[in-house]
């Protein structure tokens, strides 16, 4: 390449979890750099080593925000823009989009790079609503990208190289930059708005310590038969559709309108929203609602954009509160749970449509490495169990995403759950709703000790080792 090509690399400053106390209380919440940013910016970072590139760091936020793009310059960004000002303040994601496209448009990007979720709110919708306000491609979670041949899109890496520490130059540059500001005048009107949240009290439990011959028993044991509760319909609407999108959806979440099923087809993300939203428009909804997996979460919010439309992302329930669809979510890695409404139509919605599951084997960060997470699947397979895996340990590259349990990935009713080097993130278990719990961890304090009835408090690597010996594996 004779000439630098551009970046534009969009972070957020991101406000942890408000940290829960056992007596439901919650405590102060601190800010900090967006994990999945910090793969973007290194895979920013990694393109900058192979080609001529210049990267601009931009961010929406308060005042503060600025310290995350200081970090972004120190670790080798050329510039940086922050947007930020009062108006800006409680932006949903189609509003947060529309502010950071202005941005963008004005500086020419060749390739804009987000990280795939924020893990405060933790919807995944910012990076294609961008993509379809831009009206650029937008491909999602990609292990590598060849900058010399693409137009250009809007792109999220699923993982990277660890984040390279500042060099003295790049010290230097953050100490000495200066960020441009932009502050507009008026902001975005946001369509979803929450009505309501609920800060959940956390059961603490004690285990009962186990050695492994045992714990492999209480894994080895029948669980009783998936029982199928009965579902009371709401209301029959029979002016407007539900649009149901790629899956069947649990007469739960249709409220009792009538369904209108419709299939994406096998095309990539934009024109797939293409096609969705000409059938939106066509047909006019009044809900459009689909599951939340990996390709529903790209395509969906897209098509929101496209149609100028608010969107939720991973409810867990919907119902009817005068007139209004009150769509249920969790946030902060299950934490919190909050009540949106959406003010323009049709109202747009993924669902976590909990699997059948009835036992679970996952696999953590702990299990320390790819290898290992091979063999606790052999052991899953002879104990007949589904094998699954934490965030971390996908992240790290363990486990294939399609493998994933938590808020940003599935969500499971098991009767058993074992958790095999998982140390309990919030995120995680947002993803597993009630069932027996087992846990293999040598961390005394880990979290998921507190959620666990049992618990074999050993090394994973020994006590998969005992187990593949008393499986004859």
């Amino acid at each position: 390449m004779s000439t630098k090509l551009r970046i534009v690399l969009c972070l957020k400053q991101i406000k942890t979890s408000p940290r829960i106390r056992a007596d439901g209380s919650q405590a102060s919440a601190a800010f900090t750099f967006n994990p999945d940013d910090e793969t973007a910016l290194e895979s920013a970072l990694t393109l900058r080593d192979q080609h001529a590139v210049h990267i601009t760091a931009l961010t929406m936020g308060p005042p503060s925000a600025e310290t995350v793009l200081r970090e972004a310059l120190a670790r080798g960004c050329d510039d940086a823009v922050l947007i930020t000002s009062s108006v800006l303040a409680g932006s949903d994601t189609l509003a947060t989009a529309r502010t950071l496209a202005d941005a963008v448009r004005t500086l020419s990007p060749d390739l804009i790079i987000c990280g795939r979720r924020a893990s405060d709110g933790d919807t995944g919708q910012v990076p294609p609503m961008l993509a379809g306000i831009l009206g650029v491609p937008f491909i999602p979670d990609l292990l590598k990208f060849d900058l010399s041949d693409s137009p250009p899109a809007v792109v999220t890496f699923a993982r990277a190289e660890p984040l390279r520490r500042p060099s003295i130059m790049g010290l230097r540059r953050a100490r000495s930059t200066a960020v441009r500001i932009i502050a507009p005048d008026a902001g975005y009107p946001s369509p979803t708005r929450v009505v309501r949240s609920t800060v959940l009290a956390r059961e603490v439990r004690r285990p009962r310590i186990l050695t492994p011959a045992d714990a492999l028993t209480l894994l080895m044991k029948p669980v009783g038969a998936d029982e199928t509760p009965e579902v009371q319909p709401a209301q029959i609407c029979e002016e407007a559709a539900c649009m149901v999108v790629d899956a069947p959806i649990p007469l739960a979440f249709t409220l009792g309108y009538p369904v209108e099923p419709v299939s994406l087809p096998a095309l990539p993300v934009r024109e797939s929203a293409l096609f969705l939203a000409g059938r939106i428009r066509r047909d006019a909804p009044a809900v459009v609602l689909a599951p939340a997996t990996s390709r529903c979460r790209a395509v969906l919010p897209y098509t929101a954009a496209l149609l100028g439309c608010g969107m939720t992302a991973d409810c867990t329930g919907l119902r009817m509160e005068q007139g209004e669809l009150v769509q249920i979510r969790p946030a902060f890695g299950g934490d919190v749970l909050a009540e949106i409404v959406t003010s323009t139509r049709p109202v747009i919605a993924t669902v976590r449509v909990p699997d059948a599951a009835r036992k679970v084997l996952t696999g953590g960060a702990g299990l320390g490495s790819r290898g290992m997470f091979e063999r606790l699947i052999r052991i899953a397979d002879r104990l007949g169990m589904e094998c699954c895996a934490t965030r971390a340990a996908v992240d790290l590259g363990y486990a294939d995403y399609a493998r994933q349990l938590g808020q940003s990935g599935r969500i499971v009713t098991p009767a058993l759950y074992a958790g095999i080097g998982v140390s309990g993130a919030p995120q995680h278990l947002a993803g597993i709703h009630g069932g027996t719990r087992l846990s293999v961890n040598i961390d005394r304090t880990a979290p998921i000790l507190d959620v666990s009835d049992y618990a074999v408090l050993m090394r994973a690597e020994d006590v998969l080792a005992e187990w593949e010996e008393l499986l004859g594996l």
